[in-house]
């Protein structure tokens, strides 16, 4: 089973960073409950784990460009 893309783990990045804006700003303009700091904290977990996943990701898109069954890359020398 193939995981999720770069490009949906991306969007979901963009999604929790936007939401821990907001939340940092409610912060300074007015301060946080004990539940918005907990949810805080869980997406800041979240965003950890999906750059990770992301790296994995953008790895396995790179290997799978420039693999050709059976055939390894040529590598060009410089003229």
């Amino acid at each position: 089973m193939r995981g999720r893309g770069s490009k949906e783990i991306r969007g979901e990045l963009r999604d929790l960073i936007l939401k821990q804006t907001e939340t940092l700003r409610a912060q300074t303009f007015g301060g946080l409950t004990d539940e918005e700091a907990q949810e805080y904290d869980q997406r800041q977990k979240k965003i950890h784990d999906l750059c990770v996943r992301l790296s994995g990701a953008m790895e396995d898109e790179a290997r799978e460009e420039h693999r050709t069954p059976g055939i390894l890359p040529l590598r060009r020398r410089a003229s």
